[in-house]
């Protein structure tokens, strides 16, 4: 691939080569996240943080090369919202603060849809309360707002080791033939809930979409 033949193309695939040659790293793999499992959560920190102190190990101009991917096309598949005990716990908990302060505050940081959503009068009420049960809007905010917190956390723990740049990317949605939420991962990066993860996951650096659909240059002006 004369892409690869590229000097500064080559000399990196070669020094990454060379370095998982060199330093162990510990591998794992995790299916699915149990979002309100404190114990499956901190299994999950352990093994994320690890690596980290391998790249300290690095020199200094391979690790300028490093970007880093916490989990991938996160979000939940089949239903729009998780309605497991805890889930339901938390939808009947007030909508966190800080996130009706950041809509409020910055609404060009958000979705039209989600300023509209979060706009609506409710005080400090619940999720529930607020919205009921039959909003996809909100069942795809409450899960951003639980998978951005759960991955937020695993990138700052990251990087109070050694500070790599972060990102999350997203299985698109909605699009066609997936127009609801659960169609396509509820809760993911998508651009609609963009401004709720960078609310819910400052350590995030940028969202990224994974584009398998025509017309890739309206959907990274969504990400711009």
């Amino acid at each position: 691939d004369p892409v690869l033949e590229e000097p500064i193309v080559f000399n990196y695939l070669r020094r990454v080569r060379d370095w998982m040659i060199a330093t162990p790293l510990v591998q794992y793999s995790y299916y699915s996240i149990k979002w309100m499992d404190r114990g499956a959560f901190e299994d999950e920190l352990k093994d994320f943080v690890v690596p980290f102190f391998s790249f300290l190990k690095l020199p200094a101009e391979t690790r300028e090369l490093i970007i880093l991917q916490v989990e991938n096309e996160v979000g939940l598949l089949g239903t729009g919202r998780d309605r497991s005990p805890e889930a339901l716990a938390a939808w009947n908990a007030p909508v966190p603060a800080e996130l009706l302060i950041a809509a409020a505050d910055s609404p060009s940081d958000f979705h039209p849809d989600l300023v509209e959503l979060f706009s609506a009068p409710g005080g400090t009420d619940s999720w529930a309360a607020r919205f009921g049960d039959d909003n996809p809007v909100a069942d795809e905010a409450f899960m951003a707002w639980a998978f951005g917190s759960y991955v937020g956390t695993l990138a700052a723990a990251g990087k109070a080791i050694k500070a790599l740049p972060a990102y999350a990317n997203a299985w698109l949605g909605p699009q066609p033939g997936q127009s609801l939420p659960g169609q396509y991962p509820s809760g993911g990066p998508t651009a609609r809930m963009g401004g709720v993860w960078r609310a819910a996951a400052p350590a995030i650096d940028f969202l990224a979409p994974d584009i398998y659909i025509p017309g890739a240059r309206a959907v990274m002006e969504e990400y711009a």
